[in-house]
């Protein structure tokens, strides 16, 4: 199998990670977006999340 992230040289590797997480970091600072993801997640666990500061 060809997993052409792991492929990616190391600094490479580590600026997409980071340009990565603080778009996740920025979509969820949406109430929107969030409410999105609770109800994602309340309908595929039976659970509400609990967010992690």
């Amino acid at each position: 199998m060809n997993n052409t992230i792991s492929q990616l040289p190391t600094a490479e590797l580590s600026a997409l990670t980071t340009f990565l997480t603080s778009r996740v970091k920025e979509y969820f600072k949406s109430p929107d977006h969030r409410k999105e993801f609770e109800e994602w997640y309340y309908r595929k666990y039976a659970k509400e999340y609990v967010w992690k500061n």
